[in-house]
């Protein structure tokens, strides 16, 4: 059956439809490759309904898209259209799919996209960003982005590495100064013992952690030579 929700169609292609000559397309049809898309010929319409029996036929998508737009649907009913041999013709898209025509900067050639929007919008990244200057590249502004996102988190890892109470590390003063503040009334022997035994736990499981990380680096390496 026909697609019937031609508007629909009209809002996602940014066309009515593409008005072809079928005499024409047949010598022409094995000179275009490309996907194939079925398309549903439509002849007089009413109401946005077909009067006559819609037909099918499997056409180059290229071709067919690469074709002048119908303005509106009533286009196909004019006399000079059937005098000329030429139908408008509608994608016959099924299971939510669409069919969206892509042009690229620097390419002749629009690409064609038949599928889910979701996916597209998933796949594809629009920016409103434009470079004012011709050699500024269009990729500068993401890359941007994406280093400072990096470096923030980066930034964050030793920020919080540095922090642990860790002979030579910031974390040393760090927990000298907490035990200062917080357990002033306690003895000076005491306060030094706390202090010692939180350092050296604090080493330990630091280092604990890098010999832990460096032996799993290293055992695929040894498993492929040594087993």
């Amino acid at each position: 059956m026909a697609y019937s929700n031609a508007s629909r169609i009209a809002e996602l292609l940014g066309l009515e439809g593409a008005p072809v000559n079928m005499r024409k397309l047949g010598a022409k049809r094995d000179g275009h490759g490309g996907a194939k898309i079925a398309v549903a010929k439509m002849t007089a319409q009413s109401g946005g309904r077909s009067d006559q029996p819609s037909m099918h036929a499997c056409l180059a998508a290229r071709f067919v898209t690469g074709h002048e737009t119908c303005d509106a649907s009533s286009d196909c009913d004019r006399l000079s259209v059937r005098k000329s041999g030429r139908l408008c013709v509608y994608p016959a898209l099924f299971n939510g799919t669409s069919l969206l025509r892509l042009f690229i900067v620097g390419s002749s050639k629009p690409v064609l996209f038949i599928g889910s929007i979701y996916e597209l919008v998933n796949d594809v990244e629009i920016s409103e960003l434009v470079p004012r200057f011709s050699f500024v590249p269009s990729w500068l502004p993401f890359v941007g982005e994406l280093f400072s996102k990096y470096l923030v988190t980066f930034s964050s890892a030793m920020a919080l590495l540095n922090a642990v109470p860790c002979y030579g590390l910031d974390g040393q003063l760090m927990v000298s100064t907490i035990i200062e503040s917080f357990f002033s009334k306690w003895a000076p022997s005491r306060r030094r013992k706390l202090n010692t035994l939180l350092l050296h736990y604090g080493t330990f499981l630091l280092s604990f952690n890098v010999i832990i990380g460096i032996f799993r680096s290293f055992v695929p390496f040894f498993k492929e030579f040594y087993f």
